[in-house]
């Protein structure tokens, strides 16, 4: 499906930010921050992925540092920010946005300064309140993310939190539920997620994906690069790398990591081809998981618009050129994608039965709608 009518907008075509000078296409950089000497672990790692360094090279980068350490001694040990800053300049042609993820008893004053200094753009707090978010804020950091936990809350104390939160300059939140198990999805009971929205959107948020909203300016890019699958390096144990169709994952246990790097091995604890009906699947739900919806071709008939699974239900509704997920349409997200990929499947044997060939011609310009 990619290039074909259900597939997110590229943005990057129409979005500078997104491209250097020299026209390559931005990329993210994740690093996953080892516990013991960052600085060295992580350029080793680099230096063995000949790929990942090509990747890198000369792009506008979106560099996201996870340092979710619960030490109690993180307020005075190593600042891993500060040991990579020099170092993370250096990978790409410039910096875009860098963020760095950590608990807010990490962020102290002194470090936050020297994080602003050193190029940082938004601190995401895991957890965190309004002392933390201020903090962040008077030391020149222009963006402030903090991760709510809506799960066991009354409706009405976690409305309060979100307006104490958005008091104090927070600049994103990000609802977090009850994980799942077995999995690392969660799940945020309706209620909790209408009336979080509700209160969000009432103080001046925008919802970029059901569980993320901001407000105007202070998107996180390296949450859409992830969302729209741009190219990924991750780094660090169980750090993730993407460059479509292929995906790689670090092992998790960061002394077999260290181990592995340490003998001159190969870190990655899987590497898989996605086939190219799981990389359909992916882009329709991650483009409708988000902001930007799913763009449909100019020629395609109005009447077969208002046909489409989700219109009608009121999942979805149809604006300038996009299929954009309504509220409810967030909240059945899996269901609609799957009804979807189903109708997309029926156009296909359709064409398959009338002698068309997928991607021919055909008398039917609906089915080539939903061709790949």
């Amino acid at each position: 499906m990619e290039g074909g009518p259900l597939s997110p907008s590229d943005s990057s075509a129409s979005d500078p930010g997104d491209r250097g000078s020299d026209r390559r296409p931005g990329a993210a950089l994740f690093l996953q921050v080892p516990g013991a000497h960052p600085s060295r672990l992580l350029s080793r790692e680099l230096e063995g992925r000949r790929d990942a360094r090509r990747l890198l090279a000369g792009r506008v980068l979106v560099v996201h540092l996870s340092w979710t350490t619960e030490d109690p001694m993180a307020r005075s040990g190593p600042d891993p920010a500060g040991e990579l800053a020099s170092w993370i300049r250096g990978l790409g042609r410039q910096l875009r946005e860098w963020s760095v993820e950590c608990p807010p008893e990490a962020a102290t004053p002194e470090r936050l300064e020297g994080w602003r200094e050193g190029g940082v753009t938004r601190v995401a707090f895991t957890r965190g309140g309004p002392d933390a978010i201020r903090r962040a804020r008077a030391s020149g950091i222009p963006g402030v993310s903090v991760e709510v936990a809506s799960a066991d809350l009354p409706t009405r104390a976690l409305r309060d939190g979100l307006v104490r939160l958005l008091d104090a300059g927070a600049t994103e939140i990000v609802l977090r539920g009850r994980e799942v198990a077995q999995g690392s999805d969660e799940v945020i009971r309706a209620r909790h997620w209408a009336g979080a929205r509700d209160t969000l959107v009432e103080e001046g948020l925008r919802p970029a994906e059901p569980w993320r909203f901001h407000r105007r300016g202070h998107r996180s890019q390296y949450a859409r690069f992830l969302r729209l699958g741009r190219p990924l390096v991750g780094l660090g144990p169980g750090a993730i790398s993407f460059r479509n169709p292929m995906r790689r994952t670090n092992v998790p246990i960061e002394a077999d990591w260290a181990r592995r790097l340490g003998a001159g091995q190969d870190v990655a604890g899987s590497v898989e081809r996605l086939r190219p009906d799981q990389r359909s699947m992916e882009r329709i739900w991650t483009a409708l998981a988000g902001a930007e919806g799913l763009r449909l071709p100019r020629s395609f008939p109005e009447e077969r618009i208002r046909a489409l699974p989700g219109i009608r239900e009121g999942q979805l509704r149809w604006d300038g050129g996009r299929l954009r997920p309504t509220p409810r349409g967030w909240q059945e997200l899996d269901e609609l994608v799957i009804a979807l990929l189903r109708a997309r499947s029926r156009c296909k044997e359709s064409a398959a039965g009338s002698g068309s060939e997928p991607g021919g011609s055909t008398s039917d310009p609906d089915l080539q709608s939903f061709e790949g």
